[in-house]
């Protein structure tokens, strides 16, 4: 999200807060001193070549032109278990690759970039490929928007809208089974 406004400087805090305090790092507790940092000024800017919509997604439906890898666990991707949000229907959409995001974790941390590239490699996507990644709301899709980078092969685009949005269509294509 931060690197969609412009801002470059990231960093991800692999494993989360258990894996800072599993490993010994100091916490504060209790009344934290106040710090009063020096202004500055940030400009969001806004990367829409970071992002897919709707209407790219149906184009895409056509023109195959980028691989979509979808992050929901592959029972909804299958169409065999139900969406958590009341009437929405599973399956996919043409064309998309089921990644559930839990393939790229291990531990509760991202696998190493060597074991990422080859679940990448396995289904076909490269650095020449041109990657879209999707999921039920656009947030679990950046975990694999994150391995892609991690993998060496690019941040890749998310469609943020996700299966939300494109299964609320009843004009969207939805596929079933694998």
């Amino acid at each position: 999200m931060f690197r969609l406004f412009g801002h470059d400087r990231v960093s991800v805090l692999d494993g989360g807060l258990s894996d800072w305090i599993k490993t010994g790092f100091e916490l504060e507790r209790g009344q934290v001193e106040t710090i009063s940092p020096s202004p500055t000024g940030f400009t969001a800017r806004l990367d829409p070549s970071m992002t897919m919509t709707m209407e790219q997604m149906r184009e895409n439906c056509e023109s195959n032109a980028v691989t979509v890898l979808d992050a929901r666990p592959q029972g909804r991707f299958m169409g065999i278990d139900a969406e958590p949000r009341p009437g929405l229907k599973s399956g996919h959409m043409p064309g998309a690759i089921s990644l559930p995001f839990s393939m790229l974790l291990k531990n509760g941390r991202m696998k190493s970039s060597k074991e990422l590239l080859a679940i990448f490699n396995g289904l076909g996507v490269s650095q020449e490929s041109n990657i879209t990644t999707s999921c039920g709301s656009g947030v679990t899709a950046a975990i694999i928007t994150l391995a892609l980078s991690v993998a060496g092969l690019g941040p890749g685009r998310l469609y943020d809208g996700s299966w939300t949005e494109w299964a609320s269509y009843p004009s969207n294509p939805i596929m079933t089974g694998g």
